[in-house]
């Protein structure tokens, strides 16, 4: 399992694959820089926590065209490899297929819930206000630290 979002602005990207890495670059899907991290990391979560399947990370990556244009939240999600013989033949099997779509629907409900309640809460209370789940792991923790 792995998944990507896009950069954020300013910050370095944990994979480039050769590509030049302009921190300066700024794309629309930038504007979404917190929503990509927080659906990309739970999305991920659910994804390796279902399957048991290998964890390759969260990555954010600038060099990928399908997630720069994005004008919404959007993270792309690896849920295994064709060129993997053992993950392709779960590919292959409609009921793993079917576990993983489960799971990325679940982590979506669950999301957008948690952001519809931070909503509600800055709509009441006014200015900013902040919803941390305690059973959050370090690795959010850190990874929370890189967005503005």
């Amino acid at each position: 399992m792995e998944t990507y979002c896009l950069t954020p602005a300013g910050l370095p990207s944990t994979l480039t694959r050769d590509y030049e890495d302009d921190t300066a670059l700024v794309f629309p899907n930038n504007t979404f820089d917190r929503q990509n991290f927080q659906y990309a990391f739970r999305l991920h979560s659910a994804l390796v926590e279902t399957t048991g399947g290998v964890d390759r990370g969260v990555r954010r990556a600038r060099f990928m065209g399908v997630l720069r244009t994005q004008n919404r939240p959007a993270v792309l999600l690896e849920g295994g490899y064709l060129s993997n013989p053992r993950e392709a033949q779960l590919i292959g099997q409609p009921e793993y297929r079917q576990k993983l779509a489960e799971a990325v629907a679940k982590a979506l409900v669950v999301t957008n819930n948690f952001q519809g309640a931070a909503g509600i809460l800055r709509q009441h209370l006014g200015g900013s206000v902040s919803l941390v789940r305690s059973s959050r792991s370090r690795s959010m923790r850190k990874h929370e630290r890189d967005f503005p």
